[in-house]
């Protein structure tokens, strides 16, 4: 879990994999969740947990996210999908939801954003989990590099180096695009 402050505005980040009896689509999983969180929770969710990279890479983009909510400047209608947005830096939201949201899938990927306590989300998704009959999991790295590698082109000569390209090229491209909607 990462803690970050926003224009005054305190946040926690953590991931979560949601492990399903049956395949499911990423929507039908965020509709029902949006039944139970409050606000000022935010649960992105994704097709695949193993694209999900770690919080230390998303928290760039759950920084952005946060800050275009507070200024009132938000390219989305909501904070989940605005921190996918600024995940791929990419402005158009079809485009973002079909690369990372589409298919239906038995282990999703939860990208989860609070201003409030992070522990009552946690145990909200908790509940919900249980209450369904599904599996809340860690999140553990997969092969998120070589997704966003393949996506954004980028190549390296060792696994190290295209790791840390990739990261950079994701939190450049989140900063460009909060640069460009301000």
């Amino acid at each position: 879990m990462i803690e970050l402050q926003v224009k005054g505005v305190k946040g926690h980040l953590f991931t979560r994999c949601l492990e399903t009896p049956s395949e499911l689509l990423p929507r039908e999983v965020a509709r029902e969740l949006s039944g139970v969180l409050e606000q000022g929770e935010w649960v992105s969710v994704v097709s695949r947990c193993d694209t999900l990279p770690p919080e230390s890479v998303l928290v760039s983009a759950a920084m952005y996210a946060l800050r275009a909510y507070t200024s009132g400047r938000m390219i989305s209608r909501g904070v989940e999908i605005e921190l996918l947005l600024y995940l791929l830096g990419e402005r158009n939201v079809s485009r973002v939801l079909s690369l990372l949201a589409s298919s239906p899938s038995k282990l999703l990927g939860l990208v989860c954003l609070t201003t409030r306590e992070p522990l009552e989300l946690a145990r909200k998704l908790e509940s919900f989990a249980a209450s369904r009959g599904f599996r809340l999991r860690e999140y553990e790295e997969g092969g998120w590099v070589d997704f966003f590698a393949e996506y954004l082109g980028v190549r390296a000569a060792s696994r190290d180096q295209l790791r840390e390209k990739v990261a950079g090229a994701l939190r450049a491209r989140a900063a460009l695009l909060c640069l460009t909607t301000q």
